[in-house]
C-alpha cells in the first residue's frame, strides 16, 4: 500500500497517463487517481518511463472541482477505457506493471472498507441536500418515493420549458425530489442545477443524437454522490415530455423497488421517460463501467441504457400506458398515460397540460 501510494503521487506529479491499450483492465482504479488535466513532461521519475508525449486527457471534476465552468465530463470512471486518449509513445518497465497491480489492490481494498480520502461532500440538487457518503455506507432501505431528473441546455427552448416547469411546479418539480443537470450550475433564479460540463453531441443518422456520453455524466453524478439511495424509484425524463408524477404510483403498484427492474413504455426504451428501481440503479452504479463500456460515442442514451440494463441482468417490465408518443394535443386528454411526448415549445406543452388536467 505504501509503494502504491508513493507511486500514485509520483505519477500525479509527473502528469503522465498510462496507455489505454496497456492498462485497460485497471482503468477504473486509475480513474480514481487521475482527476484533472493530464499534461506531458519529459520523463518519469526514477527512469521508470522515458521520454514520452501524450495527448490531453479531459477528466470529470471531483467534488471539490465541480463548480468550474466548461469542464468536459470524460472521466474513465464514467465512460470506460474507450474514452482514454492513446499516447504517441510509451516505454513501460516491469516495475510499472507491479505498481499498477498494487494500485488495483489498494483501490479494491478501499472500496471494501468503504472509505474515501476526501470525506463526505454535500450536493445541492435544488430540493434536498444529498450527502455523499462512503461507498455503500448510505445504501440502506430507501424511504422516499420518486427522485426525478432531467438534463437541459443552459439556453434555448429546452431551458424555457424547464423554467416553466419550475414556476408551475410540474414535471420533475412535482416529484418527491428532483435534480436538474446542465452545462452550468446557473440557470437563473429559482433553479438550482448541477453542472456536468459541456454537452455538445453529434447528430446521429436516425435524426437523434449521439448523446450517451452526456447522459452518462449525469448518471455518474447520481452514482458517485449516492444521490439516489434514499428513493425507491429513479425517474429520468426529457424536458419536452409532459410528465405527471402523480399518475406514476398506480403504474408501479405491485412492483418491488428492492429488486433490480426497469420499466419502459414499449419494446424499445424511449428517453422521454425511463423508470428504474433503486436496486437497478445500485447495480448500474456498481457494475456499469466494467460491463457497459462500448459504443458510448456512437449511441443514443436511451438505447445504450436499455442495452446496458440487459447486460447487467436487470429485468425489464413493459407498461404500454407509460408513454404516449404524440404531438396531437387531443391525445393529452387520455388520463391513462403518465407521459406525452414530444411537446417542444411552451404553447403546445401548456396546451397538453391543460387538456390532461380537465
Amino acid at each position: 500500500t505504501a509503494l502504491a501510494s508513493d507511486f500514485k503521487d509520483r505519477v500525479h506529479e509527473s502528469g503522465l497517463t498510462p496507455a489505454a491499450d496497456w492498462f485497460e483492465p485497471h482503468s477504473t482504479a486509475w480513474a480514481l487517481l487521475f482527476q484533472g488535466q493530464a499534461r506531458p513532461r519529459s520523463s518519469f521519475p526514477s527512469g521508470i518511463m522515458q521520454q514520452a508525449a501524450f495527448e490531453p486527457l479531459s477528466l470529470g471534476a471531483d467534488a471539490e472541482e465541480e463548480e468550474e465552468e466548461d469542464v468536459e465530463c470524460r472521466s474513465p470512471s464514467l465512460v470506460g477505457a474507450a474514452a482514454l486518449r492513446r499516447p504517441r509513445r510509451l516505454v513501460v518497465g516491469g516495475m510499472l506493471s507491479v505498481a499498477v497491480a498494487l494500485l488495483l489492490v489498494a483501490y479494491l481494498s478501499a472500496r471494501h472498507i468503504g472509505s474515501r480520502s476526501h470525506g463526505d461532500a454535500v450536493v445541492n440538487t435544488g430540493v434536498t441536500q444529498f450527502v455523499e457518503a462512503a461507498d455503500g455506507a448510505s445504501r440502506g432501505v430507501a424511504q422516499k418515493g420518486l427522485l426525478c431528473w432531467l438534463v437541459t441546455m443552459s439556453s434555448g427552448r429546452e431551458l424555457d420549458l424547464v423554467k416553466d416547469h419550475q414556476k408551475n411546479k410540474r414535471s420533475i418539480f412535482a416529484c418527491d425530489d428532483h435534480i436538474v443537470f446542465s452545462d452550468t450550475d446557473d440557470l437563473g433564479p429559482g433553479i438550482v442545477a448541477t453542472s456536468i460540463g459541456q454537452m455538445a453531441s453529434k447528430r446521429a443518422p436516425w435524426g437523434g443524437w449521439y448523446n450517451t456520453e452526456v447522459f452518462l455524466c449525469a448518471w455518474d453524478q447520481l452514482a458517485r454522490k449516492n444521490m439516489f439511495v434514499n428513493h425507491k424509484w429513479i425517474i429520468k425524463v426529457d424536458a419536452d415530455a409532459v410528465f405527471f408524477p402523480d399518475r406514476l404510483p398506480s403504474h408501479l403498484s405491485g412492483k418491488d423497488s428492492t429488486s433490480p427492474i426497469y420499466i419502459k413504455g414499449g419494446e424499445t426504451m424511449l428517453g422521454a421517460i425511463e423508470v428504474f428501481s433503486n436496486a437497478a440503479v445500485q447495480v448500474f452504479a456498481d457494475k456499469r463501467v466494467a460491463v457497459c463500456n462500448t459504443d458510448i460515442q456512437v449511441s443514443g442514451e436511451d438505447g445504450f441504457i436499455n442495452n446496458c440494463m440487459e447486460l447487467l441482468g436487470v429485468k425489464p417490465a413493459i407498461d404500454w400506458r407509460l408513454l404516449k408518443s404524440t404531438t396531437n394535443l387531443q391525445d393529452c386528454a387520455d388520463k391513462q398515460y403518465v407521459v406525452f411526448h414530444p411537446f417542444v415549445d411552451l404553447s403546445t406543452f401548456s396546451g397538453c397540460c391543460d387538456l390532461a388536467l380537465e
